[in-house]
C-alpha cells in the first residue's frame, strides 16, 4: 500500500520568510495545527502552533521580528507518493508528527495526516483477515 493512494489532504504552505504572525494567522484561517514552509513547490521546513507557543510566546520573543525560518523545523520530514504507508506512519510515530508533507519528484502534493495512515493500515489489515479467512 503506497502513500498516494491514501486521502492526502491540501496542504497549507508558505514562505521562509512570513512572519511569525502570517503564519499565525494563516494556521488560525485555515484551521489547522502545522503550516508547510515552501521553497520553489519543495517543503524545506514545518512550523506548528505547538513551535509558536515553545519558541516564540514561552521565550517571550516578539512575533512581529520573527520569521517563519528562525522557529521551523528542519529539514521537513516528508515522503514521496510511492512510499510504502507502514514505514511512513513507523517513521511519523518515530518522529511525533501528525502529518507528513507528500511530494512527487520532489514538489509537494499533499499532506499525509496520521489519522490517514492509520486508517489505511487498519484497512488493509481488515482486507488480509478476510481474504486469508
Amino acid at each position: 500500500m503506497i502513500v498516494n493512494n491514501c486521502k492526502l489532504t491540501q496542504p497549507v504552505c508558505i514562505s521562509k520568510d512570513s512572519s511569525i504572525v502570517e503564519v499565525a494567522n494563516v494556521l488560525k484561517e485555515q484551521k489547522t495545527r502545522n503550516i508547510v514552509i515552501c521553497e520553489d513547490d519543495k517543503p524545506i521546513g514545518i512550523v506548528s502552533s505547538v513551535d509558536i507557543v515553545n519558541h516564540v510566546v514561552a521565550d517571550g520573543k516578539d512575533p512581529r521580528k520573527l520569521k517563519a525560518s528562525d522557529i521551523m523545523t528542519t529539514p521537513a520530514f516528508s515522503c514521496e507518493a510511492s512510499d510504502d504507508v507502514r514505514r511512513v506512519y513507523f517513521e511519523m510515530v518515530k518522529r511525533n508528527l501528525f502529518v507528513c508533507p507528500v511530494t512527487k519528484d520532489g514538489k509537494l502534493i499533499g499532506s499525509l495526516s496520521m489519522h490517514e495512515a492509520v486508517n489505511r493500515i487498519k484497512a488493509a489489515s481488515l482486507e488480509g483477515k478476510v481474504h486469508n479467512g
